[in-house]
């Protein structure tokens, strides 16, 4: 059995609260490293694994992700990966046919670029974790409960293949502080403005992928349709406005907007997706 099935078992046999957060360090013939699964209340399938492993020791380390459910693609796979308000971290997967039934996709780890990264994920809250990009991005949150723990034993069962067998001190994780995100001199539009100044107007904003035209009504519902190529599709559906200023729908394909003042005016953003992805500048239309 591969190592990180074995890890699988292991989860599944936890009571579901530590199930769903916790964090482990594992170490059997067959490789080593940390992980956390989430399989769904109840206890039982589909669940969602990420791995951070090694075959063995000074052996360079890798992400996997398992999980039970639908191939996300044949090959390359973006995967973006952030904690509490810091930015996300773009890791690319490929995917590998392990021949178990469970879809796996695994990409490097590179200690410089992933570092901090790490870090993040030792002393954070929360992990927001995306696999793939635009409509068809997949994002689940992750708990981080017992992940400082695990991830400081990496040192040992993981070491640096450069700096295996020196006498250089282990380096320590350094305390990370969860930041607000930078708005040097923009600002994102608080919920009490989205409310004044976006609910019951026509909004429309243009990019690559075409125009889109919503109504967020007053009485919770949205209408509106998006064009592309001479192509419109009618979008309709409820809304909710969050306290932090997100404006999401609830129904239709769900997903979150944030409105961001800027020197060139207001602009709209996807919040949803593992990073914040620039939809354009956006039109109100009178009353």
């Amino acid at each position: 059995m591969k190592a990180a099935l074995f890890v699988l078992a292991m989860f599944l046999a936890l009571p579901g609260a530590a199930r769903a957060t916790d964090w482990i360090a594992f170490n059997d013939h067959d490789g080593a490293g940390v992980s956390t699964c989430q399989p769904e209340a109840g206890g039982g399938d589909p669940f969602f694994c990420l791995l951070l492993t090694c075959a063995q020791p000074g052996a360079a380390m890798e992400w996997i992700i398992r999980y039970e459910g639908t191939a996300l693609g044949q090959g390359a796979l973006p995967m973006t990966l952030a904690v509490d308000h810091g930015p996300a971290q773009d890791i690319a997967l490929h995917r590998r046919d392990e021949g178990t039934g469970v879809e796996a996709y695994a990409g490097s780890f590179d200690r410089k670029a992933h570092g901090l990264l790490l870090t993040r994920l030792a002393k954070g809250l929360r992990a927001r974790l995306t696999l793939g990009e635009g409509a068809g991005a997949v994002t689940h949150h992750l708990g981080l409960a017992g992940s400082n723990k695990a991830i400081s034993q990496l040192g040992t069962l993981c070491p640096d293949p450069l700096t295996r067998g020196t006498a250089k001190p282990e380096a320590t994780l350094r305390p990370y502080r969860p930041q607000p995100p930078e708005e040097p001199a923009n600002y994102t539009l608080t919920a009490a403005q989205v409310q004044t100044r976006l609910i019951g107007r026509t909004l429309s904003w243009s990019n690559g992928a075409g125009t889109s035209r919503m109504l967020f009504r007053p009485d919770g519902t949205l209408v509106g349709a998006t064009a592309l190529n001479g192509t419109e599709t009618a979008l309709h559906g409820q809304w909710q406005l969050h306290t932090d200023g997100q404006l999401c729908w609830t129904t239709h394909a769900a997903g979150c907007f944030t409105f961001s003042e800027t020197s060139l005016g207001l602009r709209v953003l996807r919040s949803d997706g593992g990073r914040a992805l620039d939809l354009g500048a956006v039109q109100i239309a009178p009353m």
